[in-house]
């Protein structure tokens, strides 16, 4: 059946399911819990905010309270990968669970004042490796992987 998850006195802010629904995770006052669905098995991840499983359950993205994109290991394994500070909302993991495309903050000086735009990145999560697709405005936005499907003609 259905439930309602709270835990205090607020719901969840943001939240990610896995692919396979099995886990969940989501911001609470600036902590990410994650809940194995199977065993209701809660755990703290990380004190951010925007988290996202990676399609394979087995990583997390969130902005930490930095304000920097972030990739963990949720068995607590391996190393902690820092993306680069992010301009608007968390990352978006790519379907293979190899890249994660995210707007970066820049931050430049034009005649007397400091301005805030954003690059559209793409980094390859295991390297570490970034590059820039280019620059837009610093507005509201998210990302999502368009997943291509091949048509077979009868």
């Amino acid at each position: 059946g259905a439930r309602v998850l709270m835990t205090g006195e607020r719901a969840m802010d943001s939240f990610s399911f896995s692919l396979d629904k099995k886990r969940l995770c989501f911001e609470q006052l600036g902590t990410i819990v994650v809940i194995d669905l199977e065993s209701n098995r809660q755990s703290i991840a990380a004190n951010g905010g925007f988290p996202s499983l990676s399609p394979q359950s087995d990583r997390i993205s969130y902005v930490d309270t930095n304000g920097e994109l972030v990739v963990r290991n949720l068995s607590g394994g391996g190393q902690t990968i820092r993306l680069g500070r992010v301009s608007t909302g968390g990352g978006s993991w790519s379907p293979d669970g190899r890249y994660i495309v995210f707007s970066r903050q820049l931050r430049f000086y034009q005649f007397w004042a400091f301005l805030d735009d954003a690059e559209i990145t793409v980094c390859e999560v295991d390297s570490g490796r970034c590059w820039g697709l280019g620059t837009i405005m610093n507005k509201g936005f998210s990302f999502d992987w368009l997943v291509e499907t091949t048509r077979q003609s009868h």
